[in-house]
């Protein structure tokens, strides 16, 4: 009975650890792919603000 319940929380701890890899890749990247890819569009997007407003 031991045994099914170590062989239990193994197979949890697995599972754990498997989510915990796979959240810290989603969050690396998002901050390698994503905010690079955010940070030119706002930057483009405030070079057209700025000519407008240059254009006033």
């Amino acid at each position: 009975m031991i045994k099914v319940s170590r062989k239990k929380a193994q197979s949890t701890l697995e599972y754990i650890l498997l989510l915990t890899a796979i959240v810290g890749f989603i969050i690396f990247a998002a901050k390698s792919w994503v905010k690079p890819a955010a940070e030119g569009t706002l930057s483009a997007a405030w070079s057209v603000i700025d000519d407008a407003a240059n254009e006033m």
